[in-house]
């Protein structure tokens, strides 16, 4: 079950990316449901104004997205082809990374959505909107100005797309240099001159070897025979670049011609790298959920299983292989498919080795019967 989390300015047009993101993803053969998250689902009785008012405000806000969020992964971890989409400003960096550790002790995929727009736009879109979804404009400054953009060197916000909804005939790298400079926490600006005073520097791109892209999973993405090969793509924002193996690379240079995407085409593509080539995170050992068992159940399982060990050598001195009948201390009947004939001390050696994975794979039964037939499944499996 991915998780997607959206991030950007007050009414920059999250929104409509969520919705038109969902339409998509329901078009993609890694997906059968969409599940999104965002102030209205949350926080059903406040506007974003009332949710964002004060410092108590935004903290019980922050906390019903987030409670929200986990239970989504939690309930979608039964059907692991719905995508969860967290819409909402997730301004925080340090929000960002919570929501990360939950993917994370789900092992789940987690990558981070910025949509990208001018001050101005924002601005005025946001008077177009109604009261009730409207934020006040010294709301509206004072959220743009405690945004803190995601950067993709930090591992909660990988991986990280971007799409920018400037309008036409505004170039599109000021969109997201407009808001590094904006915000009050300019950690690029900080990373890169930290960057520099250590003499670091930068991995030629000519070096990096690309990983091999899986393909699109969109039915429409398929390819006729004998069309043409599809154009290079030059990043997700704004253009393709036409792929040439004859002509020389200062040639090619100079004859790019961009061609703008549709919105769609942006998503389509950044559903693909997400869902066909991001990898799940995997859970650290320090996090890791435990299950507790019977105060006396480690004493039960060494008693139980000594005496396994004793009955499935008693067992085989009357039959070499096959099916063995054992039957434990309460009279409980069980068997053991053994295809050869185990030695004790092999049998010893399994059992400290059953002790030693079910601390971390306990038997959903304790009682003499479950364990009983979780270790007979374990020596099952090794033999």
């Amino acid at each position: 079950m991915p998780c997607l989390i959206i991030t950007g300015y007050p009414s920059a047009g999250k929104t409509t990316v969520s919705n038109l993101l969902k339409e998509r993803a329901l078009q993609h053969k890694e997906i059968d449901n969409v599940l999104i998250i965002n102030e209205e689902s949350a926080c059903p009785d406040h506007t974003k104004n009332e949710c964002y008012a004060n410092s108590l405000s935004e903290k019980q806000t922050r906390a019903a997205l987030k409670s929200s969020f986990d239970r989504g992964v939690g309930k979608s971890q039964l059907n692991r082809r719905t995508l969860v989409i967290l819409d909402s400003i997730n301004y925080i960096k340090g929000f960002r990374y919570e929501l990360h550790c939950i993917s994370k002790a789900s092992a789940e995929r987690h990558g981070i959505l910025w949509v990208l727009n001018r001050l101005n736009v924002v601005e005025e879109w946001n008077s177009q909107r109604t009261e009730q979804e409207a934020f006040q404009p010294e709301l509206l400054r004072e959220l743009v100005q405690r945004y803190e953009p995601p950067d993709d060197r930090n591992r909660w916000d990988k991986p990280l797309y971007t799409i920018d909804l400037t309008p036409p005939g505004t170039p599109l790298n000021d969109s997201k240099s407009e808001a590094v400079n904006q915000s009050v926490y300019n950690m690029h600006a900080l990373g890169e001159n930290l960057g520099k005073a250590s003499g670091g520097s930068e991995v030629p791109k000519s070096i990096v070897q690309p990983k091999k892209m899986k393909k699109s999973a969109f039915s429409r993405a398929r390819k006729p025979a004998g069309a043409p090969d599809a154009p290079q793509v030059d990043n997700l924002n704004a253009s393709v670049v036409p792929s040439s193996t004859t002509a020389a690379p200062m040639e090619v240079a100079k004859k790019e011609e961009k061609v703008q995407k549709s919105l769609e085409q942006q998503l389509d593509e950044i559903l693909d790298s997400f869902l066909l080539n991001t990898q799940p995170l995997k859970e650290g050992h320090s996090t890791r959920q435990h299950v507790a068992g019977d105060a006396n159940v480690l004493q039960e399982l060494d008693s139980i299983t000594q005496r396994l060990i004793s009955s499935i050598a008693n067992a085989q001195n009357l039959h070499t292989g096959g099916k063995l009948q054992l039957k434990t201390s309460s009279g409980i009947d069980l068997s053991l498919n053994c295809s050869r004939r185990v030695a004790l001390p092999e049998l010893r050696r399994l059992r400290k080795q059953y002790l030693q994975w079910v601390v971390n794979h306990p038997p959903e039964d304790s009682s003499e019967k479950g364990i009983a037939t979780s270790f007979l499944k374990y020596l099952e499996e090794q033999l």
